[in-house]
């Protein structure tokens, strides 16, 4: 399972203004036990984003808290600018090199956000260049928060009161002229949890070999996309989130693609490999042969036939073995999941338009055939040599993919 804490951010007229995100270990559920920043923050990045996107609102600011080891790399720039704010941990050293690095992401429209500042020395640098400054509510008297504040509001940052527990505190912080609150006085953070979908180990080597080989190129990235279903899944969901808040929902890995772009999409992979560097599922591979199969196979007899669904109906393929990948029923995993509703209801309740391409797919997997070729010759594909080309030339596909990842 996956654990995030999400903690609302307020104005100080009492809207909503955003998120932050806070990662959470299994083993203590109700507070933060990072050992491993970057993993932490990959975490977010790749999945906690989503979920928590699920139940806010389409234009909700998320912030994400960024440690110094993630500071330096390019995974942070497959986030949205305009959706999610880069907060500073106070772990990170004001250094040139980070200060570089942080003018460089300014430059790209990211909002920067510096965390736990008490008055203390040594980020003078930080300061010239963040957005917002959260000053710590509970790190000093009030004589003390108010000579911080003043020498804030001269610089012209806006100021964020954080670890507000109370109503006085909250009233000091308005009156002082900071503009966003948080802190368990309105609400302490709130516990998201989600199965993890977590691309099996031979997948995981095929992206790292293609990452580290320099040529990517659209249609080699949908290509790999298209042979893992857990990782297709987890990208329609960011896609979806608020870290890009596309007006239409994207239920197609082609348009999420191009949407995304080449080398945002190549960062979100890096952080993929780094949140699931220790989770990977030996059973899964057997069964993404499976779905890899019928993604191609539904995706190729569709086209032929002049579909227009066909790389919707390429996702119902996909993900058409998640439930057992995972052992968890498709109702818990489209829970909060962006996608196509006919694909949805095909596979959590067996029904609706795209659910007879299915069937006929399981048909001819248990040999019916002819059960298959009526149900095909009503979706009107009647050549019955043309399905049995497609479904060995599709079979062969997805063999072929896995036999090769193994010898990586």
């Amino acid at each position: 399972m996956l654990f995030f804490a999400r903690q609302p951010i307020f104005t100080v007229r009492g809207t909503l203004y955003g998120y932050e995100l806070l990662f959470r270990d299994q083993s203590n559920l109700a507070a933060a036990n990072i050992q491993d920043g970057s993993q932490a923050t990959s975490e977010i990045i790749v999945d906690g984003i989503s979920f928590a996107s699920a139940h806010s609102g389409a234009r909700t600011k998320v912030f994400i808290n960024i440690p110094d080891e993630l500071l330096r790399s390019e995974i942070l720039e497959s986030l949205s600018p305009d959706m999610c704010i880069l907060e500073i941990l106070e772990t990170v050293p004001c250094t040139r090199e980070n200060i570089a690095v942080l003018r460089h992401l300014k430059s790209l429209g990211y909002t920067l956000a510096l965390d736990d500042y008490r008055g203390q020395r040594g980020v003078e640098g930080f300061l010239d260049l963040v957005d917002i400054v959260k000053v710590d509510f509970q790190s000093a008297p009030a004589r003390r928060l108010a000579g911080i504040s003043e020498g804030l509001r001269k610089r012209g940052v806006t100021m964020l009161a954080e670890k507000v527990e109370s109503y006085q505190e909250a009233e000091w912080a308005g009156n002082a002229g900071y503009e966003l609150l948080q802190g368990f006085y309105f609400q302490r953070p709130e516990l998201i949890s989600a199965k993890r979908l977590t691309p099996d180990a031979h997948t995981k080597l095929r992206i790292l070999y293609y990452l580290a080989s320099g040529r990517i190129e659209r249609k080699e990235l949908f290509a790999l996309l298209s042979y893992s279903p857990q990782l297709a899944f987890r990208l329609l969901n960011f896609v979806n989130s608020v870290a890009f808040s596309f007006r239409e929902k994207i239920d197609s890995i082609k348009q999420a693609i191009v949407l995304m772009g080449v080398d945002r999409l190549r960062r979100w992979l890096s952080a993929m490999l780094i949140a699931d560097q220790s989770h990977t599922s030996d059973t899964a591979r057997e069964l993404s042969i499976l779905c890899v199969f019928r993604a191609h196979f539904l995706r190729d007899i569709a086209a032929s036939s002049g579909s227009p669904y066909a790389e919707q109906l390429f996702a119902l393929g996909l993900f058409s073995t998640l439930d057992a990948m995972h052992r968890t029923s498709f109702e818990n995993l489209f829970e909060r999941a962006f996608l196509n509703e006919a694909v949805k209801k095909a596979l959590i309740s067996q029904e609706g338009d795209f659910y007879p391409w299915l069937k006929a797919v399981l048909c001819l997997e248990t040999g019916n055939i002819d059960e298959a070729a009526r149900l095909f010759a009503a979706l009107g594909v009647f050549d019955l040599r043309e399905i049995v080309k497609k479904y060995r030339t599709a079979m062969t596909l997805a063999s072929t993919f896995h036999t090769f990842a193994e010898t990586l």
